[in-house]
């Protein structure tokens, strides 16, 4: 089967969609399938091209067999909601051209955000005579909405209508929740036999700590065995809601000797900053997103991945780095709204600790009292190995190569 990837993300980026467009697209060669993908620039999470990258408008590349076609993109320094419009427009009419260079595919996988990459692939099925399958990885407008970044306005409409047709075109609609999978069906009015389960998925085999030496994460940065560190590594977002970490850290430093990593990059990352500044915390470092080996690293000598999550309106997310955390056997701790879809997942499968978003009197008793091997934290760390296996790469992508090809 012939497969064309559309993404806007992808490797050597190696956070969120990049990694998924990435992964089903290695995935599909490895089953013998002939993956074409269309693609950008590498940009995210730094908003900045890499050098070699500058001024450049095309670029075909072949990565152990997978033709990668890299088109121009727009990528501002200081992004907002209009300067990522026209970063997507400018892909998508450089994407446009770039299609001369493309071969007719069987199937077009578009992993979404933005919306109109969604549209512009069902234009593009069309006229390639393709089938297409929309992976929704985000539902760009109502986390817009929901966060505040925007408001209703007739432009809105516009786009969730534009949404709404690429959906229709496409003959398959995946996303990574259930309760994802229900929006589709209920608010985005999608026909229920169209729709498909498709988690974030994790390669077992990228996660393997035995070769990686204990200790030597906190020798290169300078951190003492006395110091128990507590992680958070992603994207720093106003969706995150880092700022309770900053409270925590401030609770906690005159109870115990914890260091709070904050490791990565994003638009609250500056504000975020400056808070700690501001009111004297001396037990927070903030680390550039680190390579994938460099994460393996960090995995294998923190004592806590605390993942926050700001409530919303729109709670039915789950964060990509969940399953890497869970399979090293990390201990994790949740802080989010409790009716959203992960802190249902982590309290059900019993798989971390956790806590309201605001309940920062609970998660610093917490960390002042932890201890790895007290039975439910062990208890806990087990049934998260269980429950990633779950998740497994070669399990969900099969699933999905046979879905679409019994149809080729």
């Amino acid at each position: 089967m012939k497969i064309l990837v559309v993404s806007l993300y992808f490797n050597p980026d190696h956070t969120g969609i990049a990694n998924y467009a990435n992964g089903f697209a290695t995935a599909a060669n490895k089953h013998g399938h002939d993956v074409q993908v269309i693609t950008g620039f590498s940009f995210y999470p730094h908003w900045k091209k890499r050098r070699e990258d500058k001024f450049t408008l095309f670029r075909t590349e072949n990565t152990g067999g997978i033709k990668v076609l890299r088109n121009y993109l727009y990528v501002p320094q200081k992004p907002n909601t209009l300067k990522r419009i026209l970063q997507e427009i400018s892909f998508l009419f450089f994407a446009t051209l770039g299609l001369l260079r493309v071969k007719k595919p069987d199937l077009i996988v578009c992993f979404t955000t933005p919306i109109l990459l969604g549209f512009w692939s069902s234009i593009v099925a069309k006229i390639f005579g393709s089938r297409l399958l929309i992976n929704v990885q985000d539902f760009q407008l109502e986390a817009a909405l929901s966060l505040g970044m925007a408001k209703p306005t007739t432009f809105t409409n516009v786009l969730e209508k534009i949404e709404k047709t690429s959906y229709r075109k496409a003959n398959y609609v995946s996303s990574i929740t259930n309760s994802m999978c229900d929006i589709l069906l209920g608010k985005k009015e999608i026909p229920a036999a169209k729709i498909l389960l498709w988690p974030n998925w994790i390669n077992m085999r990228d996660y393997d700590l035995s070769n990686i030496r204990r200790g030597s994460f906190r020798e290169k940065h300078q951190i003492t065995d006395d110091e128990m560190v507590l992680c958070y590594a992603g994207n720093i977002g106003l969706k995150q809601g880092l700022e309770v970490l900053v409270e925590i850290a401030g609770r906690v430093r005159s109870k115990r000797n914890v260091l709070f990593l904050i490791i990565g990059n994003g638009a609250a990352l500056e504000p975020l900053k400056k808070a700690v500044h501001e009111k004297g915390i001396d037990n927070i470092r903030f680390l550039s997103l680190l390579s994938p080996e460099e994460y393996l690293h960090l995995l294998k000598d923190i004592d806590i991945f605390i993942l926050p999550q700001r409530k919303t309106n729109f709670d039915v997310y789950f964060p990509s780095k969940l399953m890497g955390v869970l399979v090293c056997r990390v201990p994790l701790l949740l802080l989010a709204d409790n009716n959203s879809e992960l802190y249902k997942t982590v309290k059900s499968k019993q798989v971390g600790t956790c806590f309201e978003f605001n309940d920062v009197v609970r998660a610093t008793d917490f960390v002042i009292d932890f201890c790895p091997n007290d039975p439910s934290i062990v208890e806990k760390v087990d049934s998260g190995v269980i429950f990633a296996n779950e998740f497994d790469e070669e399990r969900v992508i099969n699933r999905i190569l046979k879905i679409t090809h019994n149809e080729n």
